[in-house]
């Protein structure tokens, strides 16, 4: 339904490439997990808007990998 809608591309900027499911408001926030909150974005938008909510630290805090994992080396 949440593809279809979007028409596969990014509700954002109308990209094709690297689409993911993003919480309109964020699962930790209180959002639901429902069609109606769920949208289709690109990578580079979806951390866009996690940036914008919840700060660069937070999306990426320092000395993080990738991954998220801490890098103890």
């Amino acid at each position: 339904h949440v593809y279809e809608r979007a028409h596969g591309t990014c509700e954002i900027c109308g990209s094709i490439r690297a689409t993911e499911y993003d919480h309109r408001v964020p699962w930790s926030m209180g959002g639901l997990t429902t069609a109606e909150n769920i949208r289709l974005v690109c990578r580079s938008c979806n951390q866009r808007e996690a940036v914008k909510i919840f700060g660069p630290y937070q999306v990426h805090p320092p000395g993080a990998s990738y991954s998220g994992e801490a890098n103890t080396e």
